[in-house]
C-alpha cells in the first residue's frame, strides 16, 4: 500500500505568507532628569589604589564605590539626610555619609570599601545598594542593587 501523502501534488499554488502591519513599538518611558526626583545610584566601582575600574566578579583588593544621590526638588535643602551605601552577603554591612543642613540638590560621595585584613568582607558573593534617607528615617530613594563578588 503506497502512502498516499507522499504522492499528494499541489494543484493551486501555495498561500502566500501573510504580512501583517508592524504593531507600533510603545514610546520609551524617559528616565527623570537626576535631581527633579528623589534618586540613588552607583556611578562606579574603582581600585583605592589605581583608580581603575574593578571587575564586579573578582573584587581582591579595596575598591571605592561612587554614589550619587538626589533629595528631588521637592524635599527642602534644610532638612540633613544620610546616604547609606547598603552591602548585604554573607556579611551585611552599611556604610554612611551625613549630608549636614543646606544639602545641595544632587551630592556624590565616595564609599571606600575593604575586603582585605580583619576588617575587610570575607569572599562571597554580594549585592550593594546606594540608597537616600530622609529626616526619621525615611528612604526617599534607593539604587538598584549591584551584585559583586569578592575573592581571594
Amino acid at each position: 500500500m503506497e502512502d498516499e501523502g507522499r504522492n499528494h501534488r499541489y494543484l493551486n499554488k501555495p498561500p502566500a505568507p501573510v504580512v501583517r502591519p508592524a504593531s507600533p513599538a510603545s514610546p520609551p518611558v524617559p528616565e527623570p532628569a537626576i535631581g527633579s526626583v528623589p534618586s540613588a545610584r552607583i556611578m562606579s566601582v574603582r581600585a583605592v589604589a589605581t583608580g581603575a575600574p574593578v571587575s564586579l566578579e573578582q573584587v581582591r583588593e579595596a575598591v571605592e564605590i561612587l554614589a550619587l544621590a538626589s533629595r528631588g526638588r521637592a524635599a527642602p535643602a534644610s532638612q540633613p539626610v544620610r546616604v547609606e551605601l547598603v552591602i548585604r552577603g554573607p556579611l551585611d554591612t552599611v556604610l554612611t555619609a551625613d549630608v549636614s543642613a543646606e544639602v545641595p540638590l544632587i551630592v556624590a560621595l565616595p564609599f571606600h570599601l575593604d575586603v582585605r585584613g580583619p576588617r575587610g568582607l570575607p569572599p562571597g558573593r554580594y549585592e550593594a545598594q546606594a540608597r537616600i534617607v530622609g529626616g526619621g528615617g525615611r528612604h526617599m530613594a534607593e539604587s538598584i542593587p549591584l551584585p559583586l563578588v569578592v575573592a581571594r
